[in-house]
């Protein structure tokens, strides 16, 4: 299938699809007349890669997780993604947890304001 078919069937841009073909996260052939040729996989491929991407996952965390994606849609399942997941929680709590502390601290700050 061309790019713009794969795009409108995976629900992203045509130029989205070919930014993941260049980075390597799908696989593509060339026609005799250059346009980029995808398989029917490459549907799920695309729909996992941006499932991943909405994690806050990087193309360099992603392109690392490519051998383990399968045909799955949603989410690959070896231990390497496991591993992934685990240590963007952990940035995912820190942030939560720094998030909190500046929230008190206007908190605080409007307490002080409001009682002058």
């Amino acid at each position: 299938m061309l790019i713009g078919e794969l795009a409108e069937r995976s629900g992203v841009s045509a130029r989205m699809v070919r930014h993941y073909a260049n980075a390597g996260l799908v696989s593509t052939t060339r026609d005799g007349n250059g346009y980029r040729d995808f398989d029917e996989y490459q549907v799920g491929r695309v729909q996992a890669i941006r499932a991943l991407l909405l994690l806050g996952l990087t193309v360099s965390q992603i392109r690392e997780l490519v051998s383990c994606l399968g045909a799955a849609v949603t989410m690959p399942t070896c231990p390497a993604a496991r591993a992934t997941l685990v240590q963007r929680l952990g940035v995912v709590d820190q942030q939560i947890a720094d998030l909190l502390t500046m929230r008190e601290r206007i908190v605080s700050g409007l307490e002080l304001v409001d009682a002058r």
